[in-house]
């Protein structure tokens, strides 16, 4: 029985009670034989993209030099960050622990790793912000062809 992808998505997704209770960082490698990698943070209360960043290669670095670090400068220390259970945001999360008295509600955890099938609206998201444009592109080339091949005939 086909049940159109919802076999992947967290039947009870987790929500925030307030801006700044959850960041959640996610990244997106349906581009990575190209060499692109994106990863953004989203603020779950608003599901707002507080930052995001394009690297070739991921690494801890980046991630929190170019994606966690300009939000925690923008809108403050987070209470709790969520991510998935890869390597690359290892950085992210001692750093988010060793400020963690910095927080606002310091009775949760200052992180949290997920399993990546719990994390499909996030990754909805990601996809849809990083493939958008390229579906435009591929759209307005195809037009672009398609008035070439009609002047041409």
């Amino acid at each position: 029985m086909d049940q159109g992808g919802a076999w992947n998505h967290n039947p009870i997704p987790y929500h925030a009670e307030y801006m700044g209770h959850k960041l959640h960082l996610d990244q997106n490698e349906k581009l990575v034989m190209f060499g692109v990698t994106h990863v953004l943070a989203i603020n779950r209360f608003s599901k707002k993209i507080v930052s995001h960043s394009t690297m070739p290669i991921k690494n801890n670095l980046s991630i929190y030099e170019d994606v966690f670090s300009p939000a925690v400068i923008t809108y403050g220390m987070w209470d709790q960050v969520r991510v998935d259970h890869g390597k690359e945001f290892n950085l992210t999360l001692f750093m988010q622990e060793m400020l963690s008295h910095h927080r606002f509600n310091q009775k949760r955890l200052p992180y949290l790793q997920m399993s990546s099938t719990r994390c499909g609206e996030a990754s909805f998201h990601c996809s849809t912000h990083v493939l958008q444009p390229i579906m435009v592109l591929q759209h307005s080339d195809s037009i672009g062809s398609s008035m070439i091949s009609a002047k041409v005939t």
